[in-house]
């Protein structure tokens, strides 16, 4: 990712930061993998129709390898339906739901408000099934079902979570959700 592609708010940068630590200590494991926020300044940053306002994060899904060990991939691995495995540079992956569900959990505990999470349908519905092995409780599962409820731009997240938090009190009226 191009440098000048990684701005975000205070409120967003300190979600994913606060989300992800809590995950560690709860969950060891490999780490978030970051992919595009915003351009320094705002504005369109192609190819995304969105990531304007540094409210918007591409974020890793969790992975595997095909011997079901956890693994921290070099980039977004794209998942294929309905498997929810794939490849990248010779290397096989498949979706760790188990992990994935936890770090939805966990950013569904900070203070910032997600207005949404954008990820294919199906393997929301994988990660839902890992939160349900997990025996998440049912408000929980409610939470994660109702962030990542599909919309417009969920099927071609196939490689990561497109999260967008709500506009922060301070910013308002300027920052319309």
């Amino acid at each position: 990712m191009p440098t000048g592609h990684a701005r975000g708010t205070e409120e967003l940068v300190g979600l994913i930061t606060r989300s992800a630590a809590r995950l560690q200590r709860a969950d060891a494991g490999p780490r978030l993998l970051v992919g595009a926020l915003s351009r320094a300044g705002g504005g369109r940053l192609p190819p995304h129709s969105s990531h304007q306002s540094g409210r918007d994060a591409d974020l890793g899904l969790f992975v595997t390898d095909d011997d079901n060990t956890p693994r921290e991939p070099a980039r977004f691995v794209q998942l294929a339906e309905p498997s929810g495995c794939g490849a990248d540079r010779g290397q096989a992956y498949c979706l760790d739901a188990a992990r994935t569900f936890r770090f939805l959990a966990a950013l569904l505990e900070d203070e910032v408000a997600i207005q949404w999470v954008l990820v294919a349908a199906d393997l929301r519905e994988l990660i839902l099934a890992a939160g349900r092995r997990l025996d998440a409780s049912d408000d929980v599962l409610d939470r994660v079902a109702t962030m990542t409820e599909p919309r417009s731009g969920s099927a071609s997240h196939r490689s990561h979570l497109h999260v967008r938090i709500l506009c922060p009190a301070d910013d308002r009226p300027r920052c319309q959700d």
